[in-house]
């Protein structure tokens, strides 16, 4: 239960940097003035923006740190 707990630990931290991130950049660049326009942010197009790279990044990164941490904690303490 703890590689669980720990994993999806891992995942929802390197999911959130990842989105922040990419949020962030896209917020910067501005493409064709859809986060903001005359000094006024479009929130909902930045939250938005920020749950499409969220929630993918934990569906890839969860099953993947739970594998690589499962194998770490046998390759530990073997059976």
């Amino acid at each position: 239960m703890l590689i669980l707990m720990r994993t999806l630990c891992i995942s929802l931290f390197l999911s959130l940097c990842v989105s922040l991130c990419a949020t962030w950049m896209d917020y910067r660049v501005n493409p064709s003035e859809i986060f903001h326009k005359n000094g006024d942010t479009q929130w909902t197009v930045v939250f938005e923006t920020f749950a499409s790279w969220f929630v993918p990044g934990v569906l890839m990164i969860a099953p993947v740190a739970i594998i690589v941490l499962a194998a770490i904690s046998r390759s530990k303490n073997p059976e």
